[in-house]
């Protein structure tokens, strides 16, 4: 019901894959809402009809998978670190 954040689903965006993934916290905001991947409703109803949404439309696939270097560069980790570094006026 509750998931805070998915490796998976990163993982999975990393190698270019698209992704569903259902409203339930963390992978909502992996996938910025839906820019990045399909957002379903937390249930089985939402997996199914995001689902049904693709194979209706093989085009959202090849949307979906265009700019998931931008998703997951949000989480390189030196990345991170420099913002946070910055943030707290941290020299390193």
């Amino acid at each position: 019901e509750r998931e805070s954040f998915s490796l998976a689903l990163l993982e999975s965006m990393a190698l270019k894959t698209p992704v569903i993934t259902t409203n339930c916290g963390g992978p909502g905001d992996i996938v910025d809402g839906g820019k990045y991947g399909i957002l379903v409703e937390n249930s089985t109803e939402g997996v199914y009809q995001g689902m049904k949404m693709v194979l209706d439309n093989p085009t959202l696939s090849v949307k979906y998978s265009a700019d998931l270097d931008k998703a997951v560069a949000r989480f390189d980790y030196q990345g991170w670190l420099k913002s946070v570094e910055k943030l707290l006026a941290v020299n390193s």
